[in-house]
């Protein structure tokens, strides 16, 4: 019995890095932290219990973070906050009351899972929400596309238009394929019918239906009814440009601290 009271104090500080996962403190602080006061005690529970369950899914620090009023630029003021807090591995939705802008700070992984192109999309879910004042659905919307984000990412495909599966042989070719094919077919078929007709022959005037001298013409004139004029604008080659000519891959700087983050916002 004393050897077992002797090994409680190790057993409990072997239980003491699970506990504080389950907590919602993988990197050392809590998951939610709204100091915009945007959400009601409530509403605070049922979003870092969302954001606790993916980031223990994945064991990366799935985050959100509400201020009124920030120091410098959005973008190093996120990084900072997100390396002071938080673990190797993650993304962070920052809401900045103040010029209601929003950023998303990713890190680690979370630069992997979250590339330039799925930054833009994940800002593009969430801020119908900002705009209308529904917090809590905006979190809780950001959770759910950081799940399927990292889901994407570490099953091979990544959120990025140049990332998307493709296979060998798309829909859409292989029904213009089918109707060529089916077109080809049917004027074959046609033209061996055609043949068989041989009492008809092309007729390129109508003297074979009339009878000689019974058509007489009173007044005969030319009037013009309409012209039909097709206009092509031609494009300068530097005119045109790629519309993901922005979004590669995922964009990464580096923190005050050293550490390489990637990210991208707006304001709603």
């Amino acid at each position: 019995m004393r050897k077992l009271f002797r090994l409680l104090p190790v057993l409990m500080l072997l239980l003491l890095p699970v506990n504080a996962f389950a907590l919602g403190t993988y990197g050392g602080a809590p998951r939610l932290n709204d100091e915009a006061d945007l959400l009601t005690p409530s509403e605070e529970a049922e979003v870092l219990n969302a954001l606790d369950t993916v980031s223990e899914k994945y064991y990366m620090d799935i985050c959100v973070a509400t201020v009124n009023g920030r120091t410098g630029d959005i973008v190093s003021f996120a990084d900072d906050y997100y390396d002071a807090r938080y673990g190797e591995d993650g993304v962070m939705l920052l809401i900045d009351m103040s010029d209601r802008s929003w950023y998303i700070s990713t890190c680690g992984e979370g630069v992997t899972a979250f590339t330039d192109e799925g930054i833009d999309m994940a800002g593009d879910a969430v801020i119908d929400y900002l705009s209308d004042g529904d917090f809590k659905g905006a979190f809780l919307r950001f959770a759910d596309v950081a799940d399927y984000y990292i889901e994407s990412e570490r099953r091979g495909n990544q959120i990025d238009y140049r990332d998307e599966p493709r296979d060998p042989m798309p829909v859409v070719p292989f029904a213009v394929v089918s109707i060529a094919v089916g077109v080809a077919v049917a004027f074959g078929y046609g033209n061996s019918l055609k043949g068989q007709l041989k009492t008809v022959r092309n007729q390129f005037a109508a003297t074979g239906y009339a009878e000689t001298g019974s058509l007489h013409l009173i007044d005969n004139r030319d009037n013009f009814i309409y012209s039909n004029v097709t206009k092509t604008r031609i494009e300068s080659s530097s005119s045109t440009s790629s519309s993901h000519s922005s979004h590669t891959h995922s964009s990464t700087h580096h923190s005050s601290s050293g550490r390489s983050h990637g990210g991208g916002g707006g304001h709603f």
